[in-house]
């Protein structure tokens, strides 16, 4: 928030070759005070119907919506301005005494409003806004000057005048945007923020009776005159514009003290509070002194990372060698008990009980099949089609035969299906048969399994009795 302390002084008189006064200054002319903050200076179109009605119709609108809004708190911004602007134009359409004339009256207007926020300048039409700022070496800068809503200054800006051109111009008073009654189109206000301001600024608003004989050399030199004091600054204006033709109207307003209010309590605070929901140490000092002193979690730098030992490689255990040596050993195993005698041992007693060790059945039943470990004995015959298409497989059996190389082939009693073929009690035959067949077999009839059986025991019998002369 930026306070001002300030000193305003005004111009309003009287052309010789006028009929009236068609300026207007808010506050009125001797009536500002070292309270005031808004002020405006109003030109009255000349030779238009009406011109001081409209003048006067903007200063009314125009201050009372803005001190309005600001006396219940409102900060003042572009949409308070624009506001004001709008209420400065609907009472113009109200008070047109010739609506239907396409002669419209109308007004200038500049406005310069200091507030908390800086100080905001508005114009529209060819009345002036200086701010100047007196400089250490007796000088005075020009620090915003606004731009002339005119014929003349279109000219300049496009090149087709000179400013010695300028000044003899025949047309230099008319304008090219105003405040007028009953328009379509309203014109807009040209609008300029500063917060540069400081103690010993003056600004300087004007209408254009007051530049008839003035430069921005001369204003400045009157002024930055040191020594003189507001009041024969402002006498030094008006006598400048004394033989002016038109009617001149000016406000002085010089910036004695700026002070900004701080609230260092509040902005210290703020920037001592590093995280959200921090507790005082008031209340939880403990608390507070310990989430002082804990670290952020994980961060190391480069430094330290660098400097840690690296983590110990264990290398990996190779398992295949024993992989292979189990396997070589279950290889060594099963050749060991499948190997066969190349010769058969010398004693007829030691050949004959290895002949029965060797015949012994050693089955073993895994998925429904018996399997001789010693010896396997595929029945090529063993498989056969079933009637509606299915195939029966006689799976393989193996029978391991043991008998006496001279003594003679017993009969065999032959099982029903499905049954291990079996010998007769009382006489015990040496050679025992084993049949299995799977699942499938169920669907074959019982004469063929017979039939299969006896083929395979007369085989079996007789691949024996060849094998056992061999021996002898």
């Amino acid at each position: 928030m930026i306070k001002y302390k300030i000193q305003a002084l005004s111009i309003y008189e009287q052309g010789h070759y006028r009929d009236g006064q068609e300026d207007n200054i808010f506050p009125a002319h001797g009536k500002a005070t070292d309270a005031d903050r808004l002020y405006m200076v109003c030109d009255g179109m000349g030779g238009h119907d009406a011109g001081e009605v409209a003048s006067q119709a903007v200063c009314e609108a125009m201050s009372q919506s803005i001190l309005a809004a600001t006396a219940h708190g409102e900060h003042f911004t572009d949409d308070v301005l624009n506001e004001a602007l709008t209420e400065a134009f609907d009472l113009l359409d109200q008070r047109d005494p010739h609506p239907e004339s396409t002669k419209k009256m109308g007004t200038t207007m500049t406005l310069v409003m200091f507030h908390g926020d800086g100080v905001t300048m508005a114009h529209i039409g060819d009345s002036r806004i200086y701010q100047l700022r007196p400089t250490a070496d007796g000088k005075v800068e020009i620090r915003f000057k606004s731009e002339d809503h005119s014929l003349v200054n279109d000219l300049l800006k496009v090149g087709e005048l000179t400013p010695e051109e300028a000044k003899t111009f025949p047309r230099k008073n008319v304008i090219t945007r105003a405040m007028q009654a009953n328009m379509e189109r309203r014109s807009k206000a040209d609008i300029h923020h500063t917060t540069d301001v400081k103690a010993g600024d003056y600004f300087y608003l004007c209408s254009d009776g007051m530049l008839e004989n003035a430069t921005d050399d001369n204003i400045c030199y009157m002024i930055g005159k040191p020594g003189a004091t507001d009041e024969e600054k402002i006498n030094m204006l008006r006598g400048n514009a004394e033989d002016n033709r038109d009617n001149h109207s000016a406000y002085l307003i010089h910036v004695l003290e700026v002070e900004a209010e701080t609230t260092p309590v509040m902005t210290q605070e703020k920037v001592e509070i590093p995280v959200p929901h921090k507790t005082t140490p008031d209340t939880t000092p403990a608390l507070t002194q310990e989430k002082a002193e804990i670290p952020v979690p994980h961060k190391t730098s480069v430094a330290e990372t660098m400097q840690q030992p690296l983590p110990e490689i264990k290398p990996r255990k190779n398992y295949l060698w024993i992989v292979l040596l189990v396997a070589a050993a279950a290889a060594a195993c099963l050749w060991y008990f499948t190997r066969k005698p190349s010769t058969p041992p010398a004693d007829p007693t030691e050949q004959k009980q290895q002949s029965h060790d060797d015949e012994k059945p050693l089955s073993n039943t895994y998925g429904g099949k018996h399997v001789n470990e010693g010896r396997k004995i595929k029945d090529e015959g063993g498989k056969a089609e079933a009637d509606e298409g299915g195939k029966t497989e006689n799976e393989e059996a193996s029978t391991t035969v043991d008998a006496a190389p001279t003594a003679p082939v017993q009969p065999v009693s032959l099982p029903t299906p499905g049954k291990p073929a079996t010998n007769d009690a009382a006489t015990k035959p040496e050679a025992e048969a084993e049949a299995v067949s799977n699942e499938d077999a169920a669907q074959t009839t019982a004469n063929e399994v017979v039939e299969s059986n006896e083929d395979q025991v007369r085989r079996l019998t007789r691949d024996r009795n060849r094998r056992n002369n061999d021996a002898h």
